[in-house]
């Protein structure tokens, strides 16, 4: 599948799965030192090629960078700390509520996520959007965990390919579901 095809692809179905609001989250594909990622502001769920574009890493003089999503920094940091092809930036609802009660990690109930996940960092921040602070703390811990939730704001997930990538996030949704709901559920009935 061809690259901006596969973006397009993934997009629709991070859309259709709710993991974002109507014009948030973000893709990125490195290819060499490039990387093609949706533009700021796009709509995931209806992106064309012209939603996306190149930029180089490390380059703050790109001419592109200014169109690029405001996360362009922290995923440059995923790829110049990993041997990551795609990154996904997404704001599942129940990976959110959970960083608001655990400290610093998330570890899985269920057998596929302890099975995938294994466990999740959760990171904190001063600032959580575009943020300089966030792309250096998940900066160090790129090449040890290949998701992470920024505490308030949402998930990064980064491997080979974009699909492996929607793979963690969505584990990562699925399993931080299960566990609230059986939080809950032990709550409510002790």
């Amino acid at each position: 599948m061809k690259i901006a095809n596969e973006i397009i692809y993934f997009g629709k179905l991070i859309d259709e799965k709710g993991l974002v609001s109507s014009h948030a989250g973000n893709i990125s594909v490195r290819v060499n030192e490039n990387i093609l990622i949706t533009k700021s502001g796009t709509m995931l769920g209806r992106l064309t090629s012209k939603d996306l574009t190149c930029v180089e890493i490390g380059d703050k003089k790109d001419k592109n960078l200014h169109q690029a999503s405001m996360e362009t920094v922290v995923h440059e940091a995923i790829y110049k700390n990993s041997n990551a092809k795609a990154v996904i930036h997404t704001h599942p609802v129940y990976s959110i509520i959970l960083s608001f009660f655990l400290k610093d990690r998330f570890i899985p109930i269920d057998s596929e996520g302890k099975f995938v996940l294994k466990e999740v960092p959760i990171i904190s921040a001063e600032k959580t959007i575009s943020s300089k602070e966030v792309a250096d703390k998940i900066g160090k811990i790129a090449n040890l965990y290949p998701v992470a939730i920024i505490k308030s704001h949402g998930v990064f997930a980064w491997s080979s390919s974009v699909e492996k990538a929607f793979y963690l996030t969505t584990a990562l949704e699925n399993s931080a579901k299960i566990f609230y709901l059986t939080e809950k559920w032990k709550k409510e009935n002790s």
